[in-house]
């Protein structure tokens, strides 16, 4: 899961990097008109994070955030690895968390795309796939009333539920 704000951020970048496919090349007020009326890839956002926590008490159901990750990768790992019954060194819990940074990740063209933008399409220059993968961007792009927007929907689809976000990025990210 991630933190609506930032993932109406991230969807606004990625549809205007794949303009081709998505055929949106709207402002970012678009994409958060286009975000709070659900029309979404794959439905509504807050009805795709309804159905799968619903299930988190499924002993087959692990769910984490994209914040936690980025707030401590190592320990996520480590509990995907208990989740999963398997045992993990230090070292290799280090290892792969170097393999699976953002950083590294972006590096990586089985990871960033990059072999679908060179065989399917042509992106926009500035399109990446994995553009910044930091928490907290949404400050950089969203007004105080998309702000208000989002977290009226949180409030009303996702605090029942007790789906709740950090609202502020962790210290160092």
């Amino acid at each position: 899961m991630r933190n609506p704000k930032d993932v109406v951020v991230s969807l606004h970048h990625f549809m205007k990097s794949f303009v081709q496919i998505s055929g949106y090349d709207g402002t970012m007020l678009d994409c958060v008109d286009f975000f709070l009326d659900g029309n979404c890839m794959y439905g509504p956002y807050w009805k795709h994070l309804q159905q799968y926590w619903e299930l988190r008490h499924q002993p087959n159901v692990f769910i984490t955030t994209y914040e936690q990750m980025q707030r401590d990768l190592p320990a996520t790992i480590r509990s995907v690895a208990a989740f999963l019954e398997k045992r993990v060194t230090d070292e290799q819990v280090m290892q792969l968390a170097k393999w699976c940074s953002f950083s590294e990740m972006k590096k990586n063209p089985m990871a960033n795309y990059h072999w679908y933008k060179e065989n399917f399409m042509q992106m926009q220059k500035s399109g990446e796939m994995m553009r910044k993968g930091i928490v907290g961007d949404w400050k950089s792009h969203l007004t105080e009333e998309d702000v208000k927007r989002i977290d009226a929907m949180e409030e009303r689809e996702l605090k029942p539920l007790g789906i709740t976000f950090d609202a502020e990025p962790a210290a160092g990210l």
